[in-house]
């Protein structure tokens, strides 16, 4: 029989009732065929409150080791500048700063007086990171660009925050990119 002939005949007998399409979809799989439900569709609302443009509350939660808070400060324009994680319970700060635009000449002045003179060049974050060593909290300045950064970890052990601070600033440079 013929190609066309064939469908034609298939098509009449579909018309009236002679044949059944499957009740559901099916799935050839190597000579075999299994009934697919569709998948279910799961949505998520968005968490209200503040959001840091260059970290969420998980990561910087990651970072200190506990449930957080998060307040901003935005400039004038209703940009955020500084990003302040603070643990809930239990001693521990990120504070992110960014401030666009700068100059490398002007990055270089702000970093210096940020950072004592025994601080350590970063590679691979950002251009020009510095990693300061200061009392009590782990700091590391940065430049993307003509975005300066600069991450600052507080807390109990500060081997932990020096840690974090250059994980952070991992993070937050490659955001600023």
């Amino acid at each position: 029989m013929k190609p066309l002939v064939a469908a034609v005949l298939l098509l009449a007998a579909a018309s009236y009732g002679h044949c059944q399409a499957p009740a559901k979809p099916t799935v050839p799989d190597y000579g075999g065929s299994y009934n697919v439900a569709p998948a279910p569709t799961v949505m998520v609302a968005p968490t209200a409150g503040p959001r840091c443009p260059w970290m969420n509350l998980g990561t910087a939660a990651g970072f200190l080791g506990g449930e957080m808070n998060l307040s901003l400060v935005k400039d004038s324009a209703g940009t955020v500048t500084d990003c302040r994680f603070t643990r809930v319970s239990g001693k521990g700060e990120l504070l992110i700063q960014v401030t666009v635009p700068i100059t490398a000449s002007a990055y270089r002045q702000k970093a210096g007086a940020a950072c004592p003179a025994q601080s350590t060049p970063l590679r691979a974050i950002g251009n020009e990171a510095i990693e300061c060593r200061l009392p009590g909290a782990a700091l590391v300045v940065g430049r993307v660009r003509d975005q300066f950064f600069s991450i600052k970890v507080t807390g109990p052990d500060n081997a932990a925050a020096t840690t974090s601070a250059k994980e952070a600033a991992e993070q937050v440079s490659g955001n600023l990119f």
